[in-house]
């Protein structure tokens, strides 16, 4: 979903909870500022694709793998080549 549909997605959501609470022209007026707000808010946030930081997570994951392994092998190695050794 994008940024501006989830915005109208959201302000639609606050018109119909707040419909009978407030004349037409006032419930127009509060949905214009709430979307304005909203925009400034979310430009305001550094946002990236659900996909893009799954695929972040992933490459943080096997990275993490990466390294344990690095490390388990450096383990074999010192005590393989450890004290006494020639």
């Amino acid at each position: 979903m994008s940024q501006e549909a989830f915005i109208s997605d959201l302000v639609e959501r606050l018109q119909q909870q707040i419909r009978g609470l407030l004349p037409r022209d006032a419930l127009d007026s509060v949905a214009e500022q709430a979307r304005r707000t909203l925009r400034q808010g979310f430009a305001e946030l550094e946002l990236v694709p659900r996909q893009e930081l799954e695929a972040q997570f992933r490459a943080l994951d096997e990275l993490r793998r990466t390294v344990e392994d690095l490390e388990r092998r450096l383990r074999e190695l010192e005590r393989r080549d450890g004290p006494g050794a020639p």
